[in-house]
């Protein structure tokens, strides 16, 4: 397996697909977090690549679209959820660590549906933790807006020369 550096925007495609979906940068991003009950960084290098494979194989995901990311705490807001399921263990969050991947640009792209449905199934009666071999505490969909930059510009002052009386002048003796 090799690791890559997917684009932050490329939509997850399923392994028989050759097409790429790249999101624009002003469309929101419909990412899937599955959050393990793991520290990864406990793990070594195989075993985090043994996690991204068997996901992408049990979904049948292309492998370098996943990402898995220890302590991701600015990342699972409960308020920005479409939906969320339950995995078989409660949450820890001394070692949360979660498996992301980008579902669509906006809506859900169709060939997901299925994925998330064995994504829902899989999460909670136990097989995608037995397959992992770590606990799975949950999973969730969430719309993330891109952040946008302002085009106004700031009003400065205008700072122009103006003459004044007092001027320098030629004094002459008399």
């Amino acid at each position: 397996m090799t690791v890559t550096d997917p684009s932050r925007s490329q939509v997850a495609q399923p392994v028989a697909s050759v097409e790429e979906i790249v999101c624009k940068p002003h469309d929101s991003i419909t990412v899937v977090y599955v959050k393990l009950n793991t520290d990864t960084d406990s793990l070594s290098g195989s075993d985090r690549s043994r996690l991204v494979r068997r996901i992408s194989e049990h979904l049948s995901l292309q492998p370098h679209h996943i990402s898995l990311s220890s302590r991701p705490t600015d990342l699972l807001e409960s308020s920005a959820a479409l939906i969320s399921g339950a995995g078989d263990v409660p949450t820890a969050d001394d070692s949360l660590s979660v498996l992301s991947w980008i579902v669509g640009c906006g809506p859900v792209k169709s060939h997901h549906m299925d994925i998330l449905e064995k994504v829902e199934s899989s999460a909670k009666d136990g097989s995608m933790s037995k397959l992992l071999d770590t606990p799975v505490s949950g999973w969730q969909v969430q719309n993330n807006q891109p952040k946008v930059m302002s085009k106004r510009r700031l009003k400065r002052a205008l700072v122009t020369a103006t003459p004044t009386p007092d001027g320098p002048s030629k004094h002459n003796p008399v």
